[in-house]
């Protein structure tokens, strides 16, 4: 009998499912407080502070009243006065229950108690207004620190877009101390913090050098010996590709895409060259890249620097970010009238 019903039970759900009576979950939607900063203390002394963005423009560009900054072409653009700053904190989950909106505690900054792997230190350190590398999360909390002084208070309400977002952390026990746990924080979970200030550090200033306007030769160029491209003909190149760091002394930084063979351990096959019609129009390769290699011969060899915009410009590609100033080294293999 049991049998029988439990059947007639599961023949009737599925019919319901399948009838025009099913309606599927609605989606959990989670109220979402205000952002909300309150100082409990103010301190007395220094002030976290933002620091402030220089950009350089093309030289083109600088003078021209006409042109908006938002339309300008960007050789440089660096952070100085940039701090560090050191805070005490214990994050909750939101209650609106609450008249502090303090529910559960989820972390603090105590050693092993961070939800961040990373940050077990105490107190806990980051850039004032800055995001927690190698994370987008709690940009409400980096915001939040700014315009404080050493010694202060402030509890601050993020809504779930200024701290974790749609990201569920599982419930857990402290590293170290497994007779302490927190919560799990479901997803689009709003949260309070409170924040205290403990210490200020000035950053040194590093100003990297501003990179030229123009294609440049970073390196005296190897000059081949045989013929040299012109617009028409198909150029057969071998190159890598770097992002431009002006920190460092040789200019050269994050390689970003290569076509070179690889020689060890194993040698694959011989990889194939890009081949691009010199001149097209609309052109094949980036402008830079172009009038680069019209000025070599096969056999040649140029490591160039080229602007943002005679790259990607401001629109930037799948994985170059918008104004990057790139550096390519170039090998020209041979010169012909067809692609391949």
């Amino acid at each position: 009998m049991l049998k029988l019903i439990a059947a007639a039970v599961i023949g009737a759900a599925v019919l319901t499912a399948c009838g025009g009576n099913y309606k599927p979950p609605a989606a959990v939607v989670v109220a979402q407080p205000d952002y909300k900063q309150t100082d409990t203390l103010i301190g007395t002394g220094a002030t976290a502070k933002l620091g402030t963005t220089v950009t350089i423009y093309d030289p083109d560009d600088a003078a021209d009243k006409s042109i908006p900054d938002s339309q300008k072409n960007i050789l440089n653009r660096y952070m100085i006065d940039s701090q560090l700053v050191t805070v005490n904190y214990t994050g909750y989950l939101y209650d609106s229950t609450k008249p502090d909106g303090k529910g559960a505690v989820v972390e603090t900054s105590a050693p092993g108690e961070s939800m961040f792997p990373g940050f077990p230190m105490q107190p806990f350190t980051l850039g004032a207004g800055k995001p927690l590398a190698n994370t987008t999360a709690l940009i409400g909390f980096d915001q939040a620190v700014v315009g404080m002084q050493v010694g202060g208070k402030r509890t601050v309400v993020l809504p779930a877009s200024l701290a974790y977002g749609a990201t569920a952390i599982a419930a857990r026990t402290a590293t170290g101390n497994p007779q302490k746990s927190f919560p799990a924080v479901p997803a689009n979970s709003p949260l309070v913090y409170d924040i205290e200030l403990v210490a200020v550090t000035m950053l040194p200033n590093i100003i990297p050098a501003t990179p030229p306007a123009v294609v440049t030769d970073l390196v005296a160029p190897v000059v081949g010996t045989g013929a040299a491209p012109v617009a028409g003909k198909y150029a057969r190149v071998y190159y890598t590709g770097y992002f431009y760091d002006g920190t460092v002394a040789s200019r050269i930084g994050k390689q970003f895409d290569t076509n070179v063979p690889v020689t060890a351990p194993t040698p694959p096959a011989v990889a194939p060259t890009l081949s691009f019609l010199v001149d097209a129009s609309p052109l094949e390769v980036i402008k830079g890249f172009n009038d680069a290699v019209k000025g070599m011969q096969v056999g040649g060899k140029r490591t160039v620097i080229i602007p943002s915009k005679f790259a990607y410009g401001k629109t930037g590609s799948a994985t170059i970010p918008a104004d990057s100033t790139l550096v390519f080294t170039i090998e020209l293999v041979s010169v012909g009238d067809t692609k391949n």
